[in-house]
């Protein structure tokens, strides 16, 4: 059936953007990923005007910490409310490590290790777990009577470990580097600068 504006027949679209993030009805992670290269990519290219292309341009330092302030929030925008499958990881860990390796002037070839040893930057994959732990952190800290504080009490008191939950993929994150349960944190913390302090 089609449905009409106007006189207009509407069109069918498999995906579209809300806040910056694509949803799509296949796989809102991988085109969210895909989005964010896009859109860091441009921005990369609009800072090499300035000394950031590597090779005779700005000093090491420099160009990471541009890196860092202009370039990576477009990267990782959204990707802790999406949480990154497997397959969009992995085109994400291609361009952040090819990036890091033009800017610091490297062969294609460095080991993994060395370019993050040399830039001082945590994996992709780590700077998305302290994104989506620091978004945890807010919602756990923020008032009681918050509606985002009720869903996070109620999602991580209900749903099992299977569950597709965001909080529980979140609370899985915080086991992997060993933080206080959030479901331990809910029922103790008092203030939120006590909470600050425990998380």
């Amino acid at each position: 059936m089609t449905l009409l504006m106007d006189d207009r027949e509407m069109p069918t679209v498999d995906k579209t953007t809300h806040v910056g993030i694509q949803r799509s009805n296949c796989n809102t992670q991988l085109v969210t990923a895909e989005e964010n290269i896009k859109k860091a990519r441009r921005a990369l290219y609009s800072l090499m005007a300035s000394g950031l292309h590597g090779e005779n341009g700005l000093d090491p330092s420099t160009s990471i910490s541009t890196f860092r302030t202009y370039v990576m929030p477009i990267l990782l925008y959204g990707l802790d409310v999406v949480m990154t499958n497997s397959k969009s990881l992995k085109i994400l860990q291609s361009f952040y490590k090819k990036t890091i390796k033009q800017i610091l002037s490297l062969p294609i070839s460095t080991a993994d290790p060395a370019i993050y040893l040399l830039s001082g930057l945590l994996p992709i994959n780590a700077e998305i777990d302290i994104k989506i732990i620091t978004l945890l952190g807010n919602i756990l800290c923020s008032d009681k009577s918050t509606v985002e504080w009720k869903i996070a009490n109620r999602q991580l008191k209900i749903k099992s470990c299977k569950s597709n939950s965001w909080f529980i993929d979140a609370k899985k994150i915080c086991f992997k580097y060993q933080l206080t349960d959030p479901v331990e944190f809910l029922d103790t913390r008092t203030t939120k600068k006590h909470g600050k302090e425990a998380w």
